[in-house]
This record gives structure tokens, C-alpha cells and sequence, in this order.
């Protein structure tokens, strides 16, 4: 092992010897001291052997004596492999560039997805992200996610709730803003009725004020329902507390995503462990020196010393098996993660709107790199009616 060793480190030739006397060669070449290994004679009369590298200088001026070439056939050992990668040495720098500039790349957030904002801008959401720390160029790793959202949330009141996932180099940033309680206003002062929803009319109930829309017509936020203010034929005008409210037929749509992949934890025995029972007292027949696994399940066996069926002595072999979770990586079928998806939006859709009916909804399912995608379109009815103070 030694020589091998030292084989290497020095650099091995193999060459081939042809002359008219090749054993006065090999004698001036022994008076040099040149060693040769593992030498061969072939039937044409030439000779192979295997000879350090720095002996194959002073080779020649034994093979110009006894009137022989050498030719080396190959080359071996840490010194030519070592001259073959300096001689690419362009190709090894470009390779370790590239591969620092992969790693340095692969774990940073470049771009930033933004869903869910209404009343809160991106720019504004971009900017609040930023100074909690998520921005473009940032590294992952380092990303507190905990405090990011806690700021955002500080910092933009409008906001109840934001989560983000990371898909490749991408972050995707999903938000909900806070629902305004409608202030409920006194019936002697003076309001008009608006719409906070977009859909079409399908009922309309008008108590006082005059009506503005009919039955079939389509209104968006901030279209009047309901005026309080009244003009009689006389030209005297009248504020009242107008009370409407109409049913509105809505349409939606929603996306989600879950990964093609989930981890999956597997309750897998580990190696036992022997120990000695005598009487009450427990003696463990095996040291250990490390400290233990942590742990999921334990199982464990005893075997008594029975002389007799009908008797047994207080000496018995333990047997302790500890099972650990591994976790291991199992895709989701397309039909699960579709199922999956439905149950998940539908349920998110029926909380956030509990005063809807839900009249109609159809779902698709995409599939993009690593994730499963949905689509949900549905169609409810909803009712609408915002009272507004009349500004005199």
C-alpha cells in the first residue's frame, strides 16, 4: 500500500524499449540508478517496464550508448493528473464560477407575486415587505417568516391574515384585507343606500327613499340603491333615512396551489436494546454511550426462566424496541390534490362569505412546475346595502 502510495505521488511511466542491446541499455541504466518495475519481454524482442518520471531523463544517455529508443506508451500518477487539469485551466475556472454562481442564485427570492390585494395597492404591500426584510435578491435562509408577516400586518392596519410560499426563486404572497363593520346609523339621520358588492339584481326590497335601480340591472360598488333625498312637484326637498337593500346574484373566481409532493412520516423499529431483569431491579446488558434517538413508539418484551410451565424464577431477558418517524418524500395523485382542492376552497369560500347562498361553482385543475393548481369559479347570491350619511 506504501509503494502504491508512493508510485502515485511520484508519477509512473510505462514504456517500451527497442535496440540492438537492450541488456547493456538496462545495465547503464542500473549503473545510473534507475529502477525498473515489472519488466517484460515480448517476442519481437522489445521490453516494457514501468519506471518512475524522474527517471526518464536519465535514461537517455544509457539509451544513447547501448543505440535504443524509448517510447512511453502511458502515463500515470498525481503530477500528470495535476498538469492535465492546469492546462484546462480556463475550463476548471469557468466550471467552479458557474457553480458558485448556481448556489448563490438557486437560494434567493427574484421576483414577487401579489394576490388578493383590493383596497390595498402593490406598490404599498411591496414596499411594506421590503422593510420587514422579503425583497428581491434577499437569501431565503435567512428570512424570518414569522416577524415578516407580524410586520407587514403592523405596519398595513387594512390587513388581517397573509401567508408566503416559495416555488423556485419566486415568492407568492396571498393577503386578506379586514372587513369594515358597517356602522349602523340612526333613523333620523338623513343616508342614502349603496352597493358594496358587483353582480346583478335579482330581488329588491325598497322601505323608504327612491329607488335607483330596478330588477336586472348589473351594480358595482358605490352605485346608489336607494336616494334620501326627495324632490317634491313643488321643488321642496326632503332628507330621509332611506332603508333598501337588494339580492344580488355574484360570480368569483379563486386559485390555490399545493405541492406535487408531501412528506410522510414512517414509524420504523430501530436496533433493540437487551437488558437484565432480577427480582425488581432492571440491569441494562449493553452500555450506551450516545445519547438516545428521539423516539415515537416503544414496544417492549420479556422472557422469563420457566423450569416449569406453572412456574417461572424472577429472571427474565428484556427486550426494548424503539421506533423512530422517518420521513420520506410521496407524491400526491392529480385525483387526491383535486379533491383536496375543492374541499380546501370551498370551505375558505363558504367562511369568508356565511351570509351567501351558493348557487352555482365549477373547478379546474392545472398543473405548473412542482404544484398543483385550482381554479374555482363560483356563483352566489348575496345581499347588499350599505347606508351612507347624506352630506349637507
Amino acid at each position: 500500500m506504501k509503494k502504491h502510495l508512493v508510485s502515485m505521488v511520484q508519477g509512473i511511466l510505462c514504456v517500451r524499449i527497442q535496440g540492438a542491446s537492450p541488456e547493456l541499455f538496462f545495465t547503464v541504466c542500473a549503473q545510473d540508478g534507475v529502477v525498473f518495475h515489472s519488466i517484460q519481454r515480448h517476442a519481437d524482442g522489445e521490453y516494457t517496464a514501468e519506471i518512475f518520471s524522474a527517471d526518464h531523463v536519465r535514461m537517455r544517455h544509457a539509451a544513447r550508448i547501448a543505440g535504443c529508443t524509448v517510447h512511453v506508451l502511458q502515463k500515470s500518477g498525481i503530477p500528470f493528473l495535476a498538469a492535465g487539469i492546469l492546462r484546462r485551466k480556463i475550463l476548471l475556472i469557468g466550471a467552479v464560477l458557474f457553480a458558485a454562481c448556481v448556489f448563490w442564485l438557486a437560494g434567493r427570492v427574484w421576483y414577487i407575486h401579489i394576490e388578493g390585494c383590493e383596497s390595498v395597492s402593490q406598490k404599498e404591500l411591496l414596499e411594506a415587505l421590503a422593510e420587514a426584510g422579503l425583497k428581491t435578491g434577499v437569501r431565503r435562509s435567512r428570512l424570518p417568516m414569522n416577524s415578516i408577516k407580524t410586520d407587514v400586518i403592523i405596519r398595513i392596519d387594512k390587513l388581517s391574515h397573509l401567508t408566503i410560499n416559495f416555488r423556485g426563486v419566486g415568492a407568492y404572497v396571498h393577503v386578506w384585507e379586514r372587513k369594515d363593520t358597517p356602522i349602523a346609523l340612526d333613523e333620523s339621520t338623513p343616508c342614502d343606500v349603496i352597493s358594496d358588492k358587483t353582480g346583478v339584481i335579482l330581488r329588491l326590497r325598497v322601505r323608504t327613499g327612491v329607488s335607483k335601480v330596478k330588477i336586472g340591472d348589473t351594480i358595482q360598488p358605490g352605485d346608489m340603491i336607494s336616494e334620501g333625498t326627495v324632490v317634491s312637484t313643488q321643488g321642496k326637498v326632503t332628507l330621509l333615512h332611506a332603508l333598501a337593500e337588494a339580492d344580488v346574484r355574484t360570480w368569483y373566481t379563486f386559485r390555490a396551489a399545493i405541492p406535487k409532493e408531501t412528506l410522510v412520516g414512517s414509524a420504523q423499529p430501530g436496533v433493540p436494546s437487551y437488558s437484565m431483569i432480577l427480582g425488581s431491579r432492571r440491569f441494562p446488558l449493553q452500555r450506551i454511550e450516545n445519547a438516545v434517538d428521539p423516539w415515537y413508539d416503544k414496544h417492549i418484551e420479556k422472557e422469563y426462566l420457566r423450569p416449569h410451565p406453572d412456574f417461572r424464577w424472577p429472571i427474565a431477558l428484556e427486550k426494548t424496541y424503539c421506533s423512530n418517524i422517518r420521513e420520506q418524500p410521496q407524491p400526491i395523485s392529480p385525483d387526491m390534490a383535486e379533491a383536496l382542492l375543492q374541499q380546501r376552497m370551498l370551505s375558505r369560500i363558504l367562511l369568508a362569505h356565511p351570509d351567501a347562498e351558493l348557487v352555482n361553482w365549477s373547478f379546474e385543475r392545472k398543473e405548473s412546475a412542482g404544484a398543483y393548481i385550482g381554479v374555482l369559479r363560483v356563483e352566489m347570491i348575496e345581499t347588499t346595502g350599505k347606508e351612507v350619511p347624506i352630506v349637507r
